[in-house]
């Protein structure tokens, strides 16, 4: 069964709709005027990771983290030489705890995986997360949270009605981070979804990527 990846620009997107807040991140394309869109944006330190179907970006040299507008905007102009020219930037937070998070569908149902380690150094996520089949009439996330140790609960409820809404097929979130002041976000998407779904998308303005630039 073909299967479309979709932009962790737009994996965000959808999930900041998800609980009705708007995502404060830009997706930067070859038309795009750069200096325009970072208008957009909150604060004075920021990341940009090149945005295509490809994991272990950071130990590939295709992200930038903490840095001024005007670095990212010479590392863009840079990674666009070796034919990238689609790219997502967002605020820098810090990063108090990383862990691992990915949901997926089998003939047995849809699964979680969750591991209490998260980000680049992860390695093997296969062979070290734990795995629960959810039960989707009586949702119930609290293992996760205790295992964790982080309240997770809410946030795992709506990646999941995300992943159910629109149909994905595989849904990684690495990591799944908690800030220094407690927030708990998605730092990193890497999703894709059945194709005959792709209709569902036509009201999202979504940006459906690949493993080419």
């Amino acid at each position: 069964m073909p299967y479309k990846k979709v932009s962790e620009y737009s994996c965000k997107k959808l999930f900041f709709k998800s609980l009705d807040k708007e995502y404060n991140g830009i997706h930067i394309n070859i038309n795009s005027d750069i200096n325009k869109e970072f208008n957009k944006l909150k604060g004075d330190k920021f990341v940009a990771k090149v945005d295509v179907g490809e994991k272990r970006r950071g130990n590939n040299g295709l992200v930038l983290l903490n840095k001024s507008k005007d670095e990212i905007c010479n590392w863009i102009l840079k990674i666009k030489l070796k034919g990238y020219h689609n790219f997502i930037i967002e605020e820098y937070h810090n990063i108090k705890k990383e862990y691992y998070i990915a949901f997926r569908s089998d003939i047995d149902g849809d699964w979680l995986l969750y591991y209490k380690e998260g980000g680049v150094c992860i390695g093997d996520a296969d062979n070290k997360v734990n795995k629960l089949l959810i039960d989707p009439v009586d949702l119930d996330f609290s293992l996760i949270s205790n295992y964790l140790d982080t309240n997770v609960d809410t946030i795992l409820a709506n990646l999941y009605s995300m992943y159910q809404k629109y149909h994905f097929n595989i849904m990684e979130i690495n990591p799944l981070v908690e800030t220094d002041n407690g927030l708990i976000i998605p730092l990193d998407f890497a999703a894709s979804i059945d194709e005959t779904a792709s209709f569902l998308f036509n009201q999202e303005n979504i940006i459906f990527t690949n493993d080419d630039h």
